[in-house]
């Protein structure tokens, strides 16, 4: 029995195709004609489908106003947090004579318990107007975040 390769011959193939030439020619890129494709007919929505797109619009306003409520409750706090604190700085008192006055001092802890106080009338005024200054400036700040804020409707 002989052993034949089923390759076609020269002869057997078109011209311009032989094995070592053949191509595989790309899909074409134009795109299908439309023909005689009528346009769909718009979908109809029931009323009680109406009713309930309606439903869930109103659910999704709720949730963003409550959402910006909840917003202006947190910055409402921090503000009058720091306004309370700002008054209290703002009521002490050392005399006349500040910088003869030998009452004041300032303790600081850290969160191992350990403190560093000091009595230097000029460091303690000197760290309560810091503290005054950072205070005003973070209450502007959420006056301008608090204005910002627009309640969903």
């Amino acid at each position: 029995m002989s052993t034949q390769q089923n390759t076609p011959k020269k002869d057997d193939l078109p011209k311009g195709n032989t094995p070592s030439t053949a191509t595989a020619t790309p899909p074409s890129t134009k795109p299908a004609p439309l023909g005689n494709l009528k346009p769909t007919p718009p979908i109809e929505i029931t009323e009680a489908e109406k009713a309930r797109l309606e439903a869930f619009k109103k659910e999704a306003q709720v949730e963003d106003t409550l959402n910006d409520i909840e917003e202006l409750t947190k910055l409402y706090k921090s503000y009058t947090k720091i306004d309370n604190t700002l008054e209290q700085i703002s009521a002490f008192s050392f005399g006349a004579e500040e910088e003869e006055y030998h009452g004041a001092s300032i303790v600081i802890y850290d969160s191992n318990r350990k403190s560093f106080e000091t009595k230097n009338p000029r460091l303690v005024l000197a760290l309560i107007e810091a503290f005054k200054v950072i205070l005003k400036t973070r209450k502007v700040e959420l006056s301008d975040e608090i204005r910002k804020v627009s309640i969903s409707r």
